[in-house]
């Protein structure tokens, strides 16, 4: 999908880095959200559909903090409309250029 989004970068020398400062953020992010599920609900975390979802429904802090769940599930809904939108933007330029059209933007379903 993000091939079809390289050669509309403005800076590709910067790209490779910040891809990797990106994965490797991510893969703390997963590692730390993984421990905390695990050292709370230990093997029964399994049982868990969500368990990120569940975590964070429990948590409460000094009773002032409380019902952060709305967090990941906005995390979640941001992250699949934007997954859908690159899907759609690939989708649209992938076909664009195997029906050799000069633009994309008649092809695409949205229209200005």
């Amino acid at each position: 999908m993000f091939t079809m989004i390289l050669p509309y970068i403005n800076k590709p020398e910067e790209a490779k880095k910040n891809h990797v400062v990106a994965m490797i953020g991510a893969g703390i992010l997963l590692t730390l959200i993984t421990m905390a599920v695990l050292s709370v609900y230990g093997a029964g975390a399994a049982n868990y559909l969500y368990s990120t979802y569940t975590l964070s429904r429990n948590i409460s802090i000094a009773a002032i903090i409380e019902r952060i769940e709305v967090i990941p599930v906005s995390v979640w809904i941001l992250s699949g409309l934007i997954k859908i939108a690159v899907c759609l933007y690939a989708f649209v330029t992938g076909s664009a250029q195997i029906l050799n059209l000069k633009d994309y933007r008649p092809s695409s379903f949205l229209r200005e």
